[in-house]
């Protein structure tokens, strides 16, 4: 049955992605995958040649003409409805196959930047949840590590090993109270603090001022 095979990929690729690992490469998956993509695709040329002849046949004069165009437009329903269902077979097919080669993918560089960028990885377990790298993903691998060393080295004064987010960073401002009065220089001009007020400061600000003893966080 169309897809049973693109689902045991898809499966395959879900459960290494749940264990934080790269398996070995399901060669044999997706070379059968990639065989009834080509075979649908063929089916597809077959059908439309087929329905072509039909209606070339069924055009000429006939005393049961109007007959046989019925029956010919019954069976072009019924091979438009199997045309729609190898296609979206094929395009499932395609999609699960982009998939899975975008998740081993991501998953190599994931490991790489977790390994500091330290040396590409062979086709051996290497202790990191990566094994049996196939040719190709051995030299995006090794690629990939170099490409990271080359952008730490000329940013060497950033750290880049810190995991991003999608937050924003907290507690970019502070509520404080001011102990002590004093001037706050900005790039905005000069803020005055009276003693005994409230106010909002950036953290970096309340930071400095705290510890000089002029206010505390709220």
């Amino acid at each position: 049955m169309y897809g049973d095979l693109a689902l045991r990929l898809a499966q395959s690729g879900k459960r290494n992605q749940q264990q934080k690992m790269i398996g070995e490469y399901e060669h044999a998956l997706v070379d059968g995958v990639i065989d009834e993509c080509n075979e649908i695709e063929k089916s597809l040329e077959r059908g439309h040649a087929q329905l072509d002849m039909e209606q070339l046949r069924h055009s000429t004069t006939d005393p049961f003409k109007k007959v046989l165009l019925e029956e010919t437009q019954v069976q072009e329903s019924l091979q438009q409805l199997d045309r729609y269902v190898k296609r979206v077979s094929q395009e499932r097919n395609k999609r699960i196959l982009l998939a899975y080669e975008w998740q081993r993918a991501e998953s190599i560089r994931e490991f790489a930047w977790c390994s500091n960028g330290g040396g590409g990885t062979s086709g051996d377990d290497n202790g990191d949840g990566i094994t049996q790298l196939t040719g190709a993903e051995q030299r995006y691998s090794v690629k990939y590590n170099a490409l990271i060393e080359a952008v730490k080295a000329v940013w060497s004064n950033v750290d880049l090993n810190g995991k991003l987010t999608n937050n924003p960073p907290g507690e970019i401002f502070q509520s404080v109270r001011v102990l002590n009065p004093v001037e706050l220089v900005g790039e905005y001009g000069t803020l005055a603090l009276a003693a005994d007020s409230e106010t909002v400061l950036r953290a970096s600000d309340v930071e400095r001022l705290s510890s000089s003893g002029h206010v505390y966080s709220l």
